[in-house]
């Protein structure tokens, strides 16, 4: 009889073990998730922030300020030639003759056409507010810089007008701005540091606000050939504006919409990337994942590359077939024994 209690007590302790054994085995086993380096596609890109504007549009000044009358309005459809505004030479000298012509700023403004209307005898502007205010003093009510009227250079639109009646048009400002019936482009600011790497006709897609989720194709048309500092930038880094043509463009895109442009510059390559929770560093900031192989984790070094959106890439130091541990916190010291709670591996 107490044989037979003495087996029944053993066999009851092996049960029991068989039971509690695993269990305890796993909560002094450190669990792990494992991966294996995953394949993706990479382009290189660059990116950029810009405007849609008209795919021709025509800012007109005059050389010195005029008083004119409009004769279309900001919508008005005009035709190359059409007078766009006639101008009161005489009202324009008599109101000149009331301000004081040396406080005109020409700074940056280029005069060369009114210049060689006055032939070799007249090479700067100062001369020419000189013969200016000489022939307001004599009564002069004829002066070659000042036009009789102003007239489109395009078949267009009348985007805007910036002449009121009875004034002095402002110098330096468009009296009126007209753009080309249909046709839009991208006009986009580049980063210096950036540059070097577009090329025209390279591939672009553009998003913006407005558009949703909707991206429209285009390409990259025309690079200006000098910079200029950004104003929309705290930076004291230069831009370069370049010209981005539509594939495709449709009704719902207007003039002045933000957009961000994704410029191609290289071909598109297949890397192998790991997690980025996956990698860690030493003291020396050398880069290292822990390798999973026969139920233990190895530290192993790598070196990485390109750092994707999903994660990073992995030149050297693991194979196809690495099994990689993606919660490198839980590993306590290079060759420990680890349980798998998790193999996220096809």
């Amino acid at each position: 009889m107490k044989l037979k209690v003495f087996f029944t007590t053993l066999l009851c302790i092996l049960c029991a073990g068989i039971f509690f054994i695993p269990s305890l085995v796993t909560s002094i086993l450190p669990s792990v998730s494992i991966i294996k380096m995953q394949p993706a596609s990479y382009t290189k890109t660059v990116t950029a922030s810009g405007t849609l504007e008209e795919a021709e549009k025509r800012d007109l000044y005059t050389d010195l300020p005029v008083i004119a009358t409009p004769k279309v309005q900001p919508g008005d459809i005009v035709t190359e030639g059409q007078e766009l505004a006639s101008v009161d030479v005489a009202a324009t000298l008599n109101a000149l003759k009331e301000i004081d012509l040396s406080e005109i700023d020409l700074s940056g403004l280029d005069y060369s056409d009114l210049l060689s209307s006055f032939g070799g005898s007249i090479t700067s502007i100062d001369q020419v507010l000189e013969l200016l205010e000489d022939r307001l003093d004599t009564g002069s009510i004829s002066f070659q810089g000042i036009p009789t009227s102003i007239k489109s250079p395009i078949s267009g639109i009348v985007q805007s007008v910036g002449i009121e009646e009875g004034k002095l048009t402002e110098i330096g400002a468009p009296v009126i701005t007209v753009v080309k019936n249909k046709g839009l482009v991208a006009k986009v600011s580049i980063s210096e540091s950036d540059i070097h790497e577009v090329s025209l006709g390279n591939k672009v897609t553009l998003s913006g606000q407005a558009f949703g989720s909707k991206t429209y194709s285009g390409t990259v048309a025309a690079i200006e050939t000098s910079a200029k500092k950004s104003l929309f930038s705290t930076s004291q880094e230069a831009v370069v504006e370049a010209t981005i043509s539509l594939r495709d463009p449709d009704d719902s895109l207007k003039a002045g919409y933000s957009v961000k442009a994704k410029i191609v510059t290289g071909d598109t390559k297949d890397v192998s990337i790991v997690p980025y929770e996956a990698v860690m560093q030493d003291d020396l900031q050398n880069e290292y994942v822990y390798v999973y192989e026969n139920s233990k984790v190895y530290k192993q070094y790598i070196e990485t590359g390109l750092e994707l959106a999903n994660g990073i890439e992995v030149t050297e130091g693991l194979t196809a077939d690495s099994y990689i541990v993606e919660t490198p916190e839980r590993v306590r010291e290079d060759g420990e024994q680890v349980m798998v709670f998790q193999n996220k591996s096809p």
